[in-house]
């Protein structure tokens, strides 16, 4: 379903996301907990699936972006006065852009009240499954939300570019603030504190570019700063060889739930 136009704001447009139709894979999950193989324990499978239930029924996603006319630099961008300096790495990807999304996309509260009834319930052991599985729900409704953005470019015969957060790649989580300056309060019923961390905290914020020619990149890992500790290299598909990925910095925990269940028991 297309994204929809606010007409209180210029280039504001909210995204119609419907919960059941947007994927939840079990080996996504179990490869962001350590588990890279296909076949998982039976115990993981199960933890998983229930987790993935009940953030389904729970989660309530949003999303929107506002579009902006792009005024690009070599380190950053500007929008309506308010400069953002991502680095060198984000810049070049939407140099070519003629206009500029900020995007945001939330799981909403239900997250947060899945896991305090986990807590209640003495269930450690789905909390950590819960974790990692709404993290990767998040990014599938900013994908969503990317997906809504490259439709309506699409109309407008421009492609788009990858999207981009503040935190990754030089670009310093604390210019989210600036970022949520150019969005209304409480869009998409998320906020954020004084350390620009945001609530819901299983959101996702950034910038997309737009234009005739703009080129989608996959990311490229070598160019980051986080390359040895983020969690989303764990995820990396499997080369068409065959061969698993190299993923420095982070060994295949081959079983960090089976690890973490042991310390519960001591």
């Amino acid at each position: 379903m297309p994204a929809v136009a606010v007409p209180d704001l210029p280039g504001l447009h909210l995204c119609r996301i419907d919960p059941d139709t947007l994927p939840m894979s079990r080996q996504r999950i179990a490869r962001a907990m350590g588990y890279p193989g296909r076949t998982l324990p039976a115990h993981v499978a199960e933890a998983v699936d229930t987790v993935s239930a009940d953030l389904r029924r729970t989660a309530r996603p949003e999303g929107g972006f506002r579009l902006f006319p792009a005024d690009c630099r070599e380190d950053g961008f500007s929008c309506a006065g308010h400069a953002f300096a991502t680095g060198p790495e984000i810049a070049a990807q939407i140099a070519r852009a003629e206009r500029l999304a900020l995007f945001l996309g939330t799981l909403g509260d239900g997250y947060e009240r899945l896991r305090r009834s986990y807590q209640d319930q003495d269930e450690p052991v789905l909390g950590y499954v819960l974790d990692a599985a709404a993290s990767e729900w998040a990014e599938q409704v900013a994908g969503q939300v990317q997906a809504d953005l490259k439709a309506l470019a699409k109309a407008q015969g421009m492609t788009i570019s990858n999207r981009y957060s503040p935190g990754y790649c030089g670009w310093k989580v604390a210019e989210q603030h600036r970022l949520f300056d150019l969005l209304p309060s409480g869009f998409c019923g998320v906020t954020l504190n004084a350390s620009a961390m945001m609530q819901p905290v299983k959101s996702v914020s950034g910038v997309i570019g737009l234009g005739r020619g703009l080129k989608y990149n996959a990311y490229r890992c070598e160019f980051c700063h986080m390359q040895e500790t983020c969690r989303v290299r764990s995820r990396a598909r499997p080369a068409a060889t065959g061969e698993a990925p190299e993923v420095r910095g982070s060994k295949p925990a081959g079983g960090a739930l089976d690890q973490y269940s042991k310390c519960l028991a001591k």
